[in-house]
């Protein structure tokens, strides 16, 4: 998914949905840090063999019958 993303454009477009205008130096360090970012979330949806398990334990307050 990230593999095509322009990290400036991207940063510029989630700053102006928030509103928001960080220093030049902020917007730097976030542009930066973006590739990294993407690929951490990919890898979140990378987990081999557990795509369609549930990822962890889940509690019930459901008594079975």
């Amino acid at each position: 998914m990230s593999d095509n993303v322009d990290p400036a454009a991207l940063v510029a477009a989630q700053l102006a949905a928030a509103g928001i205008t960080p220093s030049a130096a902020e917007v730097a360090t976030m542009v930066a840090a973006t590739p990294a970012r993407l690929a951490a979330i990919d890898a979140l949806y990378a987990v081999p063999g557990a795509r369609y398990e549930e990822p962890c334990l889940v509690f019930s307050a459901v008594t079975p019958a």
